[in-house]
């Protein structure tokens, strides 16, 4: 819909000056993310959608959302915190267990950490490619750690 951030910040500025208070203009900030996370803006975007979240700190899809936004930004941390939540919210959401496992699987974890996702994928996906990836990161975790105690 909206290419560039130029066409976004006029379509937000046009809605933003019809709006009287402040909560309104906040619960809109999931609306105005999403569409400066489209166009590419991630710390913009970031920066609405916590506004949103302080008025609607229990909508799952604004957590996926950060979540995606911090990955973009490379803060897997945060962005592995924000999925989460949004799993505690809405435990449906298969395709949010397999980034939180394919982000655990690109980072330092500890092997415990790592097995508790895999196998609560595993009991989604199966063999799926990212939980392999997982279950490899954790088992060499497991080997370095019980190569280091010798």
């Amino acid at each position: 819909m909206y290419r560039n951030k130029q066409s976004v910040d006029k379509h937000v500025a046009n809605i933003t000056g019809r709006i009287r208070n402040e909560k309104e203009c906040l619960s809109r900030g999931y609306q105005f993310a999403k569409l400066y996370y489209d166009v590419k803006e991630y710390d913009i975007a970031k920066r609405y959608l916590a506004g949103f979240l302080t008025v609607q700190e229990s909508y799952a899809p604004a957590h996926k959302l950060m979540g995606q936004i911090l990955e973009k930004l490379q803060d897997n941390e945060k962005a592995i915190a924000a999925f989460k939540c949004s799993l505690d919210i809405d435990n449906n959401q298969k395709d949010v267990l397999l980034k939180i496992c394919e982000l655990y699987s690109k980072s330092d974890v500890d092997p415990d950490r790592a097995r508790y996702w895999a196998e609560r994928a595993e009991k989604i996906f199966g063999s799926h490619p990212t939980v392999f990836r997982l279950k490899e990161k954790m088992y060499a975790g497991e080997s370095g750690t019980k190569n280091s105690e010798d």
